[in-house]
């Protein structure tokens, strides 16, 4: 049994499964570390320009732009996971990854003087993302498994 197949479980896996397997093993390492180190970046910047180069005095403001994108998420997570069912994970996912890119773009042009409403629409947009993106891979992973391994009696 291959290393991929011990750690995910997967005793009477054919090969297809292994390679999905093998795919979500390099895939979500990648991208949470990617999410999470841009994102740590992100929030001390954004504290700086709105605290007027003063780190401390912006994380106040960095606090309601972060419930803004909470809510949002919260709010969108439901309706994008059926979307994701209705038209396939994989156009979700790539959805989520094209409004993280929109708002790390648009967070290139945030200075000391840049408008609070222009932060709240980023923040607004990185919700919509992490709406797209929770459960999407997982989603992806299932629905290709249940395709690969249809006499897999002991899927929960």
């Amino acid at each position: 049994m291959s290393k991929v197949a011990t750690f995910f479980g997967l005793k009477e896996a054919n090969e297809d499964i292994l390679q999905l397997a093998g795919r979500l093993a390099i895939l979500l390492p990648i991208v949470s570390a990617t999410i999470q180190l841009s994102t740590t970046f992100f929030m001390i910047f954004v504290a700086e320009a709105l605290g007027d180069g003063s780190y401390i005095e912006g994380l106040a403001y960095v606090g309601v732009l972060v419930v803004i994108q909470m809510g949002i998420q919260t709010l969108l997570d439901y309706p994008t996971g059926a979307l994701g069912d209705y038209i396939g994970q994989r156009y979700v996912i790539s959805g989520a990854f094209l409004s993280f890119a929109l708002a790390f773009y648009l967070v290139s042009f945030v200075t000391t003087t840049t408008p609070f409403l222009y932060l709240v629409l980023i923040y607004v947009l990185m919700g919509f993302g992490n709406s797209q993106m929770s459960g999407s891979f997982n989603a992806w992973f299932d629905n290709n498994y249940r395709v690969a391994m249809p006499g897999d009696t002991d899927r929960k």
